[in-house]
């Protein structure tokens, strides 16, 4: 019994021991799924501005992995502001969920800070009495396709992503990823990044 008792405070102690001596580690923080998929993308293409030719079809082949992306939920742990929410139809909504904030949280540096897209999200007329305009939501539903000029049919307002691919901005490559139709199953207000 004394030998237990023993090994338990030797054990309490060391507990004790690597506690203090974890300030000097680093904290790391959780990694946006977008993020990961974006920078993996760009790591195996890294010629892609290489010229035109091979920047469309670099463009091309990520629109191909981003629809795949999507139906695997890729965006659902990242914040997005509420645009505006329409009756496109009698009894039918659609909310217009924006990637283009000002992300104070995220380093100037950071993949996430470029990225650019738009979802028009379908949404239960539940959600409409509970979403409000310019707060943020992370979004979980069914990816239907990716809309260019038919966004109209869903919203009023303005969407600011058409392009699906990398364009060459001052500070390296901007992301776009076009604008996103999908089925809103669920719907959570967070903190914008």
């Amino acid at each position: 019994m004394k030998y237990i008792f023993f090994g338990f405070i030797l054990t309490l102690f060391a507990g004790c021991d690597t506690t203090i001596n974890r300030k000097d580690s680093k904290i790391i923080k959780p990694t946006i799924r977008l993020e990961s998929f974006i920078n993996n993308f760009l790591d195996s293409n890294k010629n892609w501005n290489q010229n035109d030719i091979i920047r469309n079809k670099t463009n091309e082949k990520f629109k191909r992995q981003l629809e795949i992306e999507l139906q695997k939920g890729l965006i659902n742990d990242f914040p997005l502001e509420l645009g505006e929410i329409n009756e496109y139809s009698k009894g039918k909504f659609a909310a217009n969920f924006q990637s283009h904030y000002i992300k104070s949280s995220i380093d100037y540096n950071s993949i996430l800070y470029g990225v650019k897209f738009d979802v028009i999200g379908l949404i239960d007329e539940k959600f409409v009495a509970t979403l409000k305009e310019n707060n943020a939501y992370l979004i979980k539903g069914n990816f239907k396709r990716f809309l260019i000029s038919d966004f109209t049919d869903y919203i009023n307002g303005m969407v600011y992503t058409p392009l699906v691919g990398f364009r060459n901005d001052v500070l390296g490559p901007e992301t776009s990823m076009g604008i996103i139709l999908m089925d809103i199953e669920q719907v959570t207000e967070v903190k914008k990044l």
